[in-house]
């Protein structure tokens, strides 16, 4: 949904799937279950891989815990400096922001997407069982163009 999301209002974005991040001080590294560069796009456009000594954590670390939580994650993430994390757990979905002292802190816009409240997505959640895959992302991409029109940035 975010590249359906950030293709249809033309937003830059670069996604690095399920990276492992490491920390610079090598105290600990995680997998993401999805992680996307937004604001720091341009300092990554085209790489294949990320250096983590010299370019920046992603903007955005997704992650899936219907089997497991990422409570234990969330410290790592803090480490990196990702500056936010959504946390879905089939039922709802959570954006934290990462504030000056390090911690995670709730909140309903994303950090990342401003414009949108992240909330709005649970219910396309619950409906992708019940359809296919591409009327369900059809069906998001029309909200989409009717929520926020069809482009938020300049290509």
């Amino acid at each position: 949904m975010i590249e359906a999301l950030t293709e249809e209002l033309r937003i830059p974005i670069e996604g690095f799937g399920s990276t492992t991040w490491k920390r610079p001080d090598n105290r600990g590294g995680l997998e993401a279950d999805q992680c996307y560069y937004i604001v720091n796009e341009p300092m990554v456009r085209g790489k294949e891989e990320v250096d983590h000594k010299s370019d920046p954590p992603p903007d955005l670390a997704v992650e899936i815990e219907v089997s497991r939580s990422a409570v234990a994650k969330v410290p790592i993430y803090a480490g990196l400096r990702v500056a936010e994390i959504w946390r879905c757990d089939g039922k709802s979905l959570k954006s934290f922001h990462l504030t000056s002292g390090g911690e995670y802190v709730e909140q309903e816009l994303s950090l990342n997407l401003p414009f949108l409240r992240v909330a709005y997505l649970v219910p396309f959640l619950a409906r992708r069982c019940g359809a296919d895959s591409n009327a369900w992302i059809g069906e998001f991409r029309a909200w989409v163009r009717q929520q926020f029109g069809t482009g938020i940035s300049d290509p």
